[in-house]
């Protein structure tokens, strides 16, 4: 069956007043240097628009963080992951050329186009003062027959093949489980179609040269447990976990953003 991408996330450094400013009202602890653009292709991806950006980015924002939504492009439009890569390809160029370091957060089924993108950038001969700091899974995969497998088979996502189309189902038990129904309706009502397609294979394994961390989801229905820890074991990421369902920026954003940011400063 085909993929279907859920998030992924961008943060880049901050400007150097910032920095300072930051340093400073952390009472001279070292300061937060990213800056998170939340590229909405991948960071609210399969499904998500910008708006289910906007609980992390107020809280990584408290961090320090500048931040960018942007959703995938394949959410709500019929494109395929190329476009997709491309996307993400062209957001991280654009901050590394203007000198930032980045940290590409990758949820979900965004795990194969955000790191595709990573090696585009990296294997081209990128020579800048710009750099990917590190890249940070949240749920996510490389691999994805799996995980829409699942989520067909457990009534989360109904296919519309002669369309070339899935639509979330039962969102409120398969994405928002850790949420009160009345917490997550807004981010439920939000959710938009996503285009289906093949995965394109990763063109080298030049994104594992940027250090890597796996924020595995203990109570995720969407993502099974036992593939976030095969992907963050076989790849030997950094890995913390934390008690949350498949949307932890959504249902525990402070959580979230002080695990990001200490992911950063490790």
């Amino acid at each position: 069956m085909h993929p279907t991408a859920l998030y992924w996330r961008l943060l880049t450094a901050l400007e150097r007043e910032a920095r300072s400013k930051a340093h400073d009202q952390s009472g001279g602890k070292s300061a937060v240097t990213t800056s998170v653009p939340f590229t909405t292709d991948a960071l609210v991806g399969a499904w998500h628009t910008e708006f289910h950006a906007q609980p992390a980015a107020s809280a990584l924002q408290k961090f320090g963080y500048r931040v960018v939504p942007r959703p995938l492009v394949s959410a709500g439009n019929k494109v395929g992951m190329e476009e997709d890569i491309k996307a993400i390809e062209t957001a991280v160029s654009s901050e590394l050329e203007g000198g930032q370091e980045i940290c590409v957060i990758v949820h979900s089924a965004a795990g194969t186009p955000g790191c595709e993108a990573v090696n585009r950038i990296l294997d081209r001969g990128y020579s800048g003062v710009g750099k990917i700091v590190r890249i940070i899974f949240v749920a996510s995969m490389l691999q994805h027959d799996e995980v829409v497998e699942h989520l067909t088979r457990e009534g989360h996502m109904r296919v519309d093949l002669e369309q070339g189309v899935a639509y979330p189902e039962k969102a409120e038990t398969g994405l928002f489980n850790d949420m009160t129904s009345e917490a997550a309706q807004p981010f439920i009502d939000a959710l938009a179609w996503q285009a289906l397609y093949p995965q394109i294979p990763l063109s080298s394994e030049s994104w594992r040269k940027v250090a890597g961390s796996f924020l595995i989801c203990l109570r995720d229905n969407a993502v099974p447990l036992k593939i976030q820890e095969k992907v963050a074991s076989e790849y030997g990421m950094q890995v913390l976990r934390l008690d949350a369902g498949h949307e932890p920026f959504i249902s525990q954003p402070e959580k979230f953003a002080e695990i990001v940011d200490g992911m950063l400063r490790s």
